[in-house]
C-alpha cells in the first residue's frame, strides 16, 4: 500500500506517522468531510498461518469495536472501519503528538505535577472504559499520547477484552507488554479492572523513574520478575509514592482502586512548582526507611494520606527485632522459657529445702547436728579416752546422710526433668501441626504448611494465589504472602490500615466491623487480628491474621458463612495451631 492510494473510495493515504507491532498508522484525508484522519493498517509479519492471520484481523476489529463504544476526551475517537484487500482498516481521530515513551526517551523522568496530571487523565479513560465493560490490557507509555495542549490520550485497544467477547488468547499465551504486565496476568489469571490499574501504576512509575519496575533485558526476564520479585521502591516517588504503592500492590484484592487514586493524583497535580520542588527535596534520602522491598497487597487510604501529607514526612516505623524468632519450639508460658527473666524468690520454704538441704545438713563435728542420735553433749573437760570412739562414728553418720540426701535430690531432679519433657512433648503435639487429629490433612505450598479438613481442596482465587476451600466453596483459607509497605510494616499497622479502608468499599458490601486485636502474640511474635462481616448474597464472617514469620509477612485470611462461624471454631483453631513456615 503506497502513498496517495484511495481507501474505500474516500480516504486518501498521505504519510506514515507511526509503526508498531500491529501495523502502520497513516495520516490520511477524508475527502467526503474534508478533514484529516488517521488510518490504521494491519501489517502481518511473514510466516503466519491462516489461523494466526485471522486472529490478527479479528484483533483489529476488536480494537475498533472497543474504541467505538467509548466517548471520552482521553480516548481516541473511531470514525469508521472499512475492509479492503480482505482485511480491516480503522479510520480514527488524528492525534499528532509524541507518546509518553518518546518524551521519556528524550527528556528523562518527568516532574511529579506533570506525572500526576497524566495519571489523572489516564485514570479517567480507564474508569470510562471499565464502566462500559472494556479492559485495555496493554497500558504502557508507548500507548499514551501527550498533546501540546495538555491533553493525554490512551490509544491502542488492540488486545482489549470486552464483556461478551470470546478471548483471542491461545492457551498458555500471555498478551501484553512484559514489562507492564501485572503479576496476576503473568501467572496466567484472567484480567480484571485492577489489572489495568496495576499497569497504570507501572506507567506512572516509569514516568518518574525512567523505566518500568520490571524492565529487564528480555521478555522472559521481565515476566519472571513480575512473578517473583517485589517492586523496587521508587527513588523519585516523592508525593506520588502513596499512589504507586497502592496501584502496584501485588494482589488485586489489596490494590488501590480508581476512586482512591483520583484524589491523591488531583492533590499532587494541583501543587505549585515551589511546593513540588519542596516535595522533590525529600524524595531520595528517605529510601533508607524502607522496611520491605516492595509495595503491599494493601491499599493506601486517601483520606488518611491527605491528613498526613506525604508518607515521607512520617516518622520511621519501629524497627523489627533483627533476631530471627524461635521456630520449631512449642510456645509455653514466659515464666518457663524467658532466658532474660530476673530470678525470683522461692515460692515456699519447701522449694528452697530441696536445693539447699544437703548442704545445710553438712556441719562440723563440733555442731550439735553432727552428733549421732542419743549421744550426750561433751564438754571440753571430758575424758579424752572417749574421743577416738565418738569421732569415727560421727563422721560415718555424716557421710551416710550426705549420700542419702544426694540420692534423694537426684531422684527429685530426674522426676522434675521428666515431667517438664513430657509436658513439652504434649504441648508440641498440640501446636506443631504434625498431629492435627483425625479428619484433617496437611496442605503445603510456597514454603508454608497448614492442616485443614481432609475434604477441603486447593482452588483458584480471583486474586492470584490459590486458596484452600471447603467442598461447597463458601469457606476458605487464603494465605497472602504479599510484602508490606514501609508505612505499614508491622502486623498492627496492617490491621489498622485494612480496617480503615473497609467502610464503603465496593469489595466488602454491607461491611460491619467485629473486632480489631492489635496486641496478639502468635508463635512467640507480635500479630494482629482483624475480624468483620460483609454481605455477598448472604452474610460472611472473616478473620484476617497479620504476622511476620522468619522475616516474611503473612496474612491468614479465613472466611466462612456467618451461620457457620461458631461451628468453624475448631477449624480456625487448627489453622492457627498448625500453620508453619518451612
Amino acid at each position: 500500500m503506497g502513498e496517495g492510494r484511495l481507501l474505500a473510495g474516500r480516504y486518501r493515504l498521505d504519510t506514515v506517522v507511526g509503526r508498531g507491532g500491529m501495523g502502520t498508522v497513516w495520516r490520511a484525508r477524508d475527502l467526503t468531510l474534508h478533514r484529516e484522519v488517521a488510518v490504521k493498517e494491519v501489517v502481518l509479519p511473514p510466516g503466519l498461518s491462516e489461523g494466526e492471520r485471522d486472529v490478527l484481523y479479528e484483533r483489529t476489529l476488536r480494537e475498533a469495536r472497543a474504541s467505538a463504544r467509548l466517548s471520552h476526551p482521553a480516548v481516541v475517537v473511531v470514525h469508521d472501519v472499512v475492509e479492503e484487500d480482505g482485511r480491516p482498516w480503522i479510520v480514527m481521530e488524528l492525534v499528532l503528538a509524541p507518546s509518553l515513551q518518546d518524551v521519556l526517551d528524550r527528556e528523562g523522568p518527568l516532574p511529579h505535577r506533570r506525572v500526576a496530571d497524566i495519571g489523572m487523565q489516564m485514570l479517567g479513560a480507564l474508569r470510562h472504559a471499565h464502566s462500559k465493560g472494556i479492559l485495555h490490557r496493554d497500558v504502557k507509555p508507548s500507548n499514551v499520547l501527550l498533546c501540546d495542549s495538555g491533553r493525554v490520550v490512551l490509544t491502542d485497544f488492540g488486545i482489549a477484552q470486552m464483556e461478551g467477547d470470546a478471548t483471542l488468547t491461545q492457551t498458555g499465551l500471555v498478551m501484553g507488554s512484559p514489562a507492564y504486565i501485572p503479576p496476576e496476568r503473568a501467572q496466567g489469571a484472567r484480567a480484571v479492572p485492577a489489572s489495568d490499574l496495576w499497569s497504570l501504576g507501572a506507567t506512572l512509575y516509569a514516568a518518574l523513574e525512567g523505566r518500568s519496575p520490571y524492565e529487564r533485558s528480555d521478555a522472559m526476564s521481565s515476566l519472571q520478575a513480575a512473578l517473583l520479585e517485589p517492586v523496587p521502591p521508587p527513588r523519585n516517588g516523592g508525593p506520588l509514592r502513596p499512589v504507586l504503592d497502592g496501584l502496584l500492590a501485588r494482589q488485586p484484592m489489596h490494590r488501590m482502586n480508581a476512586e482512591q487514586a483520583e484524589p491523591l493524583l488531583a492533590r499532587v497535580a494541583a501543587t505549585t512548582p515551589a511546593r513540588r520542588e519542596a516535595d522533590a527535596g525529600t524524595t531520595v534520602a528517605d529510601d533508607v526507611r524502607t522496611v520491605l522491598d516492595g509495595p503491599s497487597e494493601t491499599v493506601t487510604d486517601p483520606a488518611d494520606l491527605l491528613r498526613r501529607g506525604s508518607l515521607r514526612q512520617e516518622p520511621a516505623p519501629p524497627r523489627h527485632d533483627p533476631r530471627p524468632p524461635r521456630r520449631h519450639t512449642p510456645y509455653v508460658p514466659r515464666a518457663r522459657t524467658a532466658a532474660d527473666e530476673p530470678p525470683t524468690a522461692p515460692d515456699s520454704p519447701a522449694a528452697e529445702t530441696i536445693e539447699r538441704e544437703p548442704y545445710r545438713r553438712v556441719s562440723t563435728p563440733s555442731s550439735p547436728s553432727s552428733r549421732p542420735a542419743g549421744s550426750m553433749p561433751s564438754a571440753r573437760s571430758s575424758n579424752s579416752a572417749q574421743a577416738p570412739d565418738s569421732a569415727p562414728s560421727s563422721r560415718s553418720s555424716s557421710q551416710q546422710g550426705r549420700r542419702r540426701n544426694t540420692v534423694l535430690v537426684t531422684v527429685i531432679v530426674l522426676l522434675v526433668v521428666g515431667a517438664v519433657l513430657a509436658a513439652a512433648f504434649l504441648i508440641r503435639r498440640q501446636v506443631s501441626g504434625s498431629d492435627a487429629g483425625a479428619g484433617y490433612k496437611t496442605f503445603s505450598r510456597d514454603g508454608y504448611r497448614v492442616s485443614l479438613p481432609e475434604d477441603w481442596h486447593w482452588a483458584a482465587s480471583v486474586d492470584g494465589p490459590p486458596q484452600i476451600q471447603s467442598p461447597d466453596g463458601n469457606s476458605f483459607l487464603l494465605v497472602d504472602l504479599s510484602p508490606w509497605t514501609m508505612d505499614a510494616a508491622t502486623p498492627g499497622a496492617q490491621a489498622r490500615r485494612q480496617a480503615s479502608l473497609a467502610p464503603g468499599s465496593a469489595r466488602l458490601p454491607g461491611y460491619r466491623p467485629a473486632s480489631l486485636n492489635l496486641n496478639l502474640t502468635y508463635q512467640g511474635v507480635p500479630a494482629a487480628d482483624w475480624e468483620f462481616t460483609f454481605v455477598r448474597g448472604s452474610r460472611f464472617h472473616v478473620v484476617d491474621r497479620f504476622v511476620q514469620l522468619k522475616g516474611h509477612p503473612y496474612a491468614l485470611y479465613f472466611r466462612t458463612p456467618e451461620a457457620r462461624w461458631a461451628d468453624s471454631q475448631k477449624i480456625r483453631g487448627t489453622v492457627y495451631a498448625t500453620f508453619r513456615v518451612n
